[in-house]
């Protein structure tokens, strides 16, 4: 019988429902914590244990809180040939691959929630905790170290923005300023350098939780960068 194996660790858990049809439906299992509720006597007052280890303790009402996420992939459950067997493998692959990819941004998400939190809104530190997170990879965090560099070389090079260089509040950053970074990244780069920049601080903004990308601000970005011209490596990554 087809099974598949779940560690007790991953969050989201790769999951599977038996179906009448001889299969099982795969899907993910979020676990996104958990409440405690005080039991209350009639009168409204804690009630406490009177027995046993927890005697003089006060009472809670415990719930696990979950969530799922179907997948839309199917395994047999008791493959008959070789074609079901491969098929089944195949299909686990595709599953644990999805499984994986969201798992590092269920990390990102929790994790960038409690560095907003701990940064008391200071988008610049925020962002230089976000770049250590051992979710990411070494290429990812050298990339995006370059991309805070160079938004902070903007703020500081802008008379208007300058004040912000060594402080800038999560309430600080507009479209506005946004929109004069894009200029910025024009005219102090070439090749691919600047779209790289903006992709990686985009990254940071968007793990803060921000959200000052609407469509249309977010089409004209990208074609204000958008031009023709021969690839560069402006982080001195992936030099031929």
């Amino acid at each position: 019988m087809a099974k598949i194996e779940s560690r007790k660790k991953q969050n989201p858990k790769l999951q599977q429902s038996e179906l009448s049809d001889g299969r099982a439906s795969l899907y993910l299992e979020y676990y996104l914590g958990r409440t405690e509720t005080p039991v209350l006597d009639e009168n409204g007052q804690q009630v406490y244990y009177t027995t046993g280890a927890m005697a003089g303790k006060p009472k809670y009402q415990i719930k696990h809180s979950r969530k799922k996420e179907n997948l839309n992939l199917y395994i047999w459950l008791h493959p008959r040939s070789q074609q079901e067997r491969v098929q089944n493998k195949n299909t686990l692959a595709l599953a644990e691959k999805i499984r994986f990819e969201r798992e590092q941004t269920f990390l990102e998400d929790r994790e960038g929630y409690r560095l907003r939190k701990e940064m008391d809104e200071d988008f610049l530190e925020f962002c230089k905790e976000f770049i250590k997170m051992p979710s990411l990879t070494k290429y990812t965090r050298i990339t995006l170290k370059h991309g805070l560099q160079k938004f902070m070389d903007f703020l500081a090079a802008t008379p208007r923005y300058a004040l912000y260089k060594n402080n800038l509040k999560m309430t600080q950053l507009t479209v506005d300023m946004v929109a004069a970074y894009v200029e910025y990244l024009k005219e102090n780069g070439t090749g691919d350098g600047p779209k790289i920049y903006f992709r990686m601080f985009k990254r940071m903004v968007t793990a803060a939780g921000l959200e000052i990308f609407p469509i249309w601000h977010e089409y004209s970005f990208a074609a204000r960068l958008h031009w023709q011209a021969t690839p560069t490596y402006p982080l001195g990554i992936g030099t031929p």
